[in-house]
């Protein structure tokens, strides 16, 4: 089994086998991630990784997995630009007014 080399921001370099990582795609985003726990401090480590890093993972028996950003997350991209504070203040009032909160429910369950 491939042995494979990473680093833990606690305890530095670890070796760790195959099994022991995973490989997640972040759909419409073109990066990815490794994630591992390590062996040494059991945290959980997510790492950027590169499109080549990812093949070289992959080819040798890393599990991958796809993950889609949430809808709002795709809506706010598709050329709405940042939340605003106007916009955050704004929610905060119509969360406070019971009223404004119950019309906004039914109309977002029909």
């Amino acid at each position: 089994m491939p042995t494979i080399r990473a680093t833990c921001d606690t305890c530095g370099d670890v070796v760790l086998g195959v099994d022991d990582l995973a490989v997640q795609i972040e759909e419409d985003e073109g990066y990815g991630l490794y994630l591992f726990c390590c062996p040494r401090c059991h945290t959980t480590v997510a790492k950027p990784a590169s499109e080549q890093t990812i093949d070289l993972l992959v080819t040798a028996g890393v599990r991958c997995f796809r993950r889609r950003p949430p809808l709002e997350v795709l809506e706010r991209t598709r050329g709405l630009g940042p939340i605003t504070v106007d916009e955050i203040i704004e929610f905060h009032h119509a969360l406070a007014d019971e009223e404004e909160f119950a019309i906004a429910i039914r109309r977002l369950t029909g």
